[in-house]
């Protein structure tokens, strides 16, 4: 398929469209609002089309293949909301009906949460976090598909407004802890995991229907949620931290990492209940609102760190090497002596650019500088020379 022309031609009917805005500003001066309703459906088009092409681009490639869809179903959906918005309100009957208003939160709904469900279908190409992916974007489409039911079935009815507030927002807030805990490898880490965020997921909504809204109401509930909130969400962090190879890890940084991500959640967890408990009667406790502050900006930190030390375990064992290597001209069969950085054969002009590092074993990272033996590694016993086309 020719982007290019599809890009042209759509470009172009956006011009036209810019154009004739333009030209009606000569002959309707008073036509300001059909010119602005031309001039923002021009650029709406332009930006869709911008989208279409990125989804068939990512549909090409089998791993993106439901990003590509699901970029392309979402980018024609909002395209259509926005312009039936624009348009609509021009005419009396459907604006009597809240035709408008309803397009335009169906619009502003379905972006916000598609980019969710974007995050899940591109998590979807890689085999670890395919299970995640799938869930994320599940629970993201049925979250779409649950407000606009209510926009357009129960916005005015106000028996089923809070019910389903107080179903869909927990659920909402659930839905990270929920794909990331199924990251782990372990289906009983798994499991577990899950079993904690989705009891407290149940009682938050059970609570909050039961109470009306007030969930301190019911203190024991209240406690249980807030529990198995913390230790769902800490294993969850607990995967974030160990998502990563074997090679780059470092147990005690993780450990510590996840140590103080833990404290921080508790003291949130702390705040969240005395807030609810003494609503506005008793102003939140400094030392409570500082510990947690100091707490979570040592876990950000302590994150911060831990992707820096891992970054610096795998690249920490690269030495610049100086030397020669006796190699072949592919173009002339010349023999050459290839010296550290750019180099040219003297027969046929070819250019070569070497570039040699001395680095750790290959398999446990060993130090491997200043070894005289070079057949094994001294750590681990693996082959340090390999076959290779250059002698």
């Amino acid at each position: 398929m020719d982007y290019r022309k599809i890009a042209i031609r759509v470009l172009t009917i956006s011009i036209g469209i810019a154009a004739l805005a333009g030209v009606l500003i000569l002959v309707l001066p008073s036509a300001t609002l059909l010119i602005a309703k031309l001039i923002a459906t021009a650029v709406f088009t332009a930006l869709a089309a911008v989208l279409l092409l990125l989804a068939i681009k990512a549909f090409e490639y089998t791993p993106f293949h439901p990003l590509g869809i699901t970029l392309g179903i979402l980018t024609c959906f909002i395209y259509l909301c926005v312009v039936g918005a624009l348009w609509s309100n021009s005419i009396a009957y459907l604006k009597n009906l809240d035709i408008p208003d309803r397009l335009s939160i169906t619009a502003f709904v379905t972006a916000s949460s598609g980019i969710l469900m974007l995050i899940g279908a591109a998590c979807m190409a890689k085999k670890r976090m395919f299970v995640a992916g799938t869930t994320f974007f599940i629970i993201w489409l049925l979250v779409i598909c649950a407000w606009l039911i209510n926009v357009w079935f129960f916005s005015f009815t106000q028996v089923f407004q809070q019910p389903f507030i107080y179903i869909i927002l927990p659920i909402q807030s659930y839905s990270p802890v929920f794909a990331i805990l199924l990251l782990h490898r372990s289906l009983c880490f798994k499991a577990i995991g899950l079993i904690f965020a989705i009891t407290s997921c149940i009682l938050v909504q059970t609570t909050l229907i039961a109470s009306g809204g007030e969930i301190a109401t019911a203190p024991t509930l209240f406690i249980i949620a807030l529990a198995t909130a913390w230790l769902s969400s800490v294993m969850a962090a607990w995967n974030v931290i160990t998502f990563r190879s074997i090679r780059s890890s470092l147990p005690r940084c993780e450990l510590a990492t996840a140590f103080l991500i833990g404290i921080a959640l508790a003291l949130f967890c702390c705040i969240v209940w005395y807030e609810e408990t003494t609503g506005l009667q008793y102003k939140t406790p400094e030392l409570l609102l500082r510990m947690s502050a100091s707490f979570g900006i040592l876990a950000s930190t302590s994150l911060l760190g831990l992707l820096i030390g891992r970054y610096i375990r795998a690249n920490a064992f690269l030495w610049q090497c100086t030397g020669t290597l006796h190699a072949t001209c592919p173009r002339c069969n010349n023999q050459l002596l290839l010296e550290q950085g750019k180099t040219r054969c003297a027969t046929c002009g070819l250019s070569f650019k070497l570039k040699m590092e001395g680095s750790g074993c290959r398999s446990c990272q060993y130090d491997l500088s200043g070894l005289k033996d070079t057949s094994a590694c001294p750590e681990c016993g693996e082959p340090i020379a390999i076959k290779s086309t250059v002698e």
